[in-house]
């Protein structure tokens, strides 16, 4: 007990350390939409860097990158950002307009793997700046972008950051080159230039004698004085929760209160604390190593019901290599073999821990949460008292990992993981395990083998990418499982192959095409040789809409140009005996229908609304009659109430009714209300509450549930 104490306390100072340090003004919501944000770095040295081109012919290094431009723009991006196209194109706007006068550009991507993705579109949306390339997001890391998909730094001839923008927007990219001119000028007057570098007089002509041809070899020809070698970063956070339940029934024992999903509730106060700590040593400029360190008081529980299958509670190590070369035919290509802990997302009927779009509050938002698993607070819209992680698309396993950029249309990777399901702990074994039992020689493990190819595809209507892709998934349980474990999990050991395609096209107007369809044969018992497998497919399908009123239009006086309505159409269609191990979350089988996700965003105000009504796809004939339905809907307002302050109101109701369920239709009303309040980069205070009230109608019960939770969430 004493151990756990001290565990928290040091979580807990961690955790506000991060936050107070160094201590500074709150940028805005949403990490700077409404402009400039207060980094810690902004007024101090940019750390320093030697990274390569993402075509590796030419190493950029960082303490002469500066000296020869008035202002250089450093852009940290990634290519999962839905946004990040657009943007990338007015960077490349504003380094066409600030040329002349000094204005440098570098693109940095800090994708996890190596993909032709990067290449093709670096080149399609900005193909007159130069992009990096850092692996394992090692210096993205140093600057704090990697907590951010898109990030803007603005550094001077000093090397010293003068601004910096977490996830702008593209409007307010669009309004920086008044700023961008103060800087020029600046820059010209301390070196004695021209007070007008825009007048074409000796500034400009400097300028444009140090073209960007001649400002690369320089960089190429000089290296980095000390190159950054080990990075660290991690997450903390410590949350209190208070639950208060109530039921009441007739005839037939309570079930009790539980949450949006089914989830057990406790009553009572808790107090959770994590630490997650990763820490990456660069061996060689190919060969990194590093490792997963966790520390928290939720149980195993709690690891067993997340995204991280790892053999070893407290974390794991990791040990990367990364290879180029020169093919013929393909060009330049690129390989990535990790061996120990990764991750892996890829679509939600293979391998994604969740769909955000799928799930009430997240769904249509650009920003992630998770309404099944419980997720950031005024994001999921439900609360699970078992975990305090923030869970992302991302799965976890350990085995190796190799991913291939052949050229730039083709992308490959290839999974084996042997991931270990948790257990129950000792004091609960006794109850599925014999007293001869030890629960030391106890395992449960998979056979993982999974792979994905990819062909990334130019089209003339957009500057998004057409991405053509095949999976194919094989797990398979240990049959030599001991039966005592076997038991415990619920379960026969099984396998499950799945093979899968999906499709994402852009099309003209800012809309997106996507689909997935997917086949599965599963074998629930390897025990039963005689037994044939079970073959099932699913399908998603859905249109994107991207909708910007017009400039001109400005009813009330107000203008319409600034507001951003995301509209997403979906189908969904999973038979009954369609299994995938790892598909998203919110995705059962057996059901079919559709979806609607709404977010409209406007200045400091945003409104969403989620529908998604299914039916079963088989409904056995003695129920047949019988008008069986899953509904669920949901409506939420959010506002930026004060810089770093935002307030976000919303309901769901979930209406089930399906065959074979053990307390016949259930309802549920959700009511959550919550305050975010950023306390520094990448530090929020987070409070929220929910009220949840529900009724069963096979033993007429009804029950409710108050939850309030406080929590400090840090990333550095």
């Amino acid at each position: 007990m004493q151990g756990r104490r001290m565990v928290g306390l040091v979580v807990a100072l961690i955790s506000l350390g991060a936050c107070l340090w160094p201590a500074r003004a709150v940028g805005s919501a949403g990490g700077g939409g409404e402009g400039p944000a207060d980094d810690p770095l902004v007024g101090r040295p940019a750390p320093a860097f030697l990274l390569s081109t993402i075509d590796g012919a030419t190493q950029v290094s960082s303490d002469t990158l500066y000296e020869f431009s008035t202002v250089t723009m450093l852009v940290f991006w990634t290519t999962h950002c839905a946004e990040c196209t657009r943007r990338l194109e007015v960077c490349q706007e504003l380094a066409d307009w600030g040329e002349i006068d000094g204005l440098q550009v570098i693109g940095i991507n800090f994708d996890e793997q190596p993909s032709g993705r990067i290449r093709i579109l670096a080149r399609q949306t900005t193909p007159r700046v130069t992009h990096l390339y850092d692996p394992g997001a090692r210096v993205s890391s140093r600057f704090g972008a990697a907590a951010h998909s898109f990030t803007l730094f603005l550094v001077d001839t000093r090397g010293v950051v003068r601004q910096a923008w977490h996830d702008p927007s593209v409007e307010t990219l669009l309004a920086m080159r008044p700023y961008l001119t103060e800087l020029i000028e600046e820059a010209f007057a301390d070196a004695g230039g021209a007070e007008d570098p825009s007048g074409g007089g000796e500034a400009s002509a400097r300028g444009a004698d140090l073209d960007r041809a001649v400002r690369t070899d320089l960089l190429a020809e000089l290296g980095l004085r000390k190159q950054q070698k080990l990075s660290v970063h991690g997450r903390g956070r410590v949350r209190w929760m208070h639950i208060d339940t109530t039921s009441t029934c007739r005839d037939k024992p309570c079930v009790g209160a539980t949450g949006a999903y089914g989830e057990p509730l406790q009553p009572g106060a808790f107090l959770h604390h994590r630490l997650e700590l990763e820490l990456a040593y660069a061996i060689s400029p190919r060969l990194t190593a590093g490792g997963l360190v966790w520390l928290s008081n939720e149980g195993t529980g709690v690891l067993r019901s997340g995204p991280a299958y790892l053999s070893n509670e407290m974390g794991s190590i990791f040990i990367r290599y990364d290879m180029r070369a020169d093919l013929p035919l393909l060009g330049r290509s690129e390989a990535s073999l990790r061996g120990g802990y990764y991750d892996v997302a890829w679509t939600p009927l293979t391998m994604m821990r969740w769909d955000s779009d799928d799930t009430p509050i997240s769904g249509g938002q650009r920003s992630s949460g998770c309404g099944v698993c419980g997720g950031e607070a005024g994001m999921a819209g439900f609360i699970r008292l078992e975990s305090v992680e923030t869970l992302g698309e991302e799965l976890t396993f350990e085995g190796a990992r190799l991913d291939l950029a052949l050229g730039d249309r083709l992308s490959l990777t290839g999974l084996y993981a042997r991931p270990h399901t948790r257990y129950p702990t000792r004091d609960e074994r006794w109850r599925c395990c014999t007293a001869e039992f030890d629960p030391d020689d106890a395992y449960y493990l998979q056979q993982i083998y999974a792979g994905r190819a990819t062909a990334h595809l130019s089209v003339p209507w957009s500057p998004d990418l057409a991405e053509l892709s095949a999976t194919t998934v094989l797990t398979r349980e240990d049959e030599e499982n001991t039966p005592c474990v076997i038991s415990c999990m619920g379960s026969d050991p099984f396998s499950d192959h799945l093979l899968a395609g999906d499709l994402t096209l852009p099309l003209p107007k800012r809309t997106q095409l996507y689909a997935e369809a997917a086949g599965s044969w599963w074998r629930p018992d390897l025990s039963d040789e005689d037994a044939d497998a079970l073959t099932g497919s699913a399908l998603r399908a859905g249109l994107t809409f991207d909708i910007r009123p017009a400039d001109a239009l400005r009813p009330l006086g107000l203008p319409l140009g600034a507001m951003m309505t995301r509209l997403d159409l979906c189908y969904q269609r999973l038979s009954e005996d369609f299994y995938s191990a790892y598909n998203a979350l919110s995705y059962e089988a057996n059901l079919q229908g559709p979806r609607i996700s709404l977010r409209t965003d406007w200045g400091r105000f945003g409104l969403g609304a989620f529908f998604k009504h299914q039916e079963p796809v088989v409904v056995p004939a003695s129920v047949a009659d019988a008008e069986w339905k899953k509904s669920t809907a949901s409506v939420w307002v959010d506002g930026l109430l004060w810089r770093g302050g935002t307030l976000m109101v919303g309901g769901v109701i979930d209406d089930r009714d399906l065959p074979g369920a053990e307390y016949g239709a259930e309802k549920q009303e959700i009511l959550i209300l919550s305050f975010v309040q950023e306390l520094a980069p990448r530090c929020s205070l987070i409070l929220e509450g929910q009220r949840l009230d529900g009724r069963r109608e096979e033993n007429d019960e009804e029950y409710s549930s108050t939850t309030l939770r406080t929590m400090l969430d840090v990333a550095f």
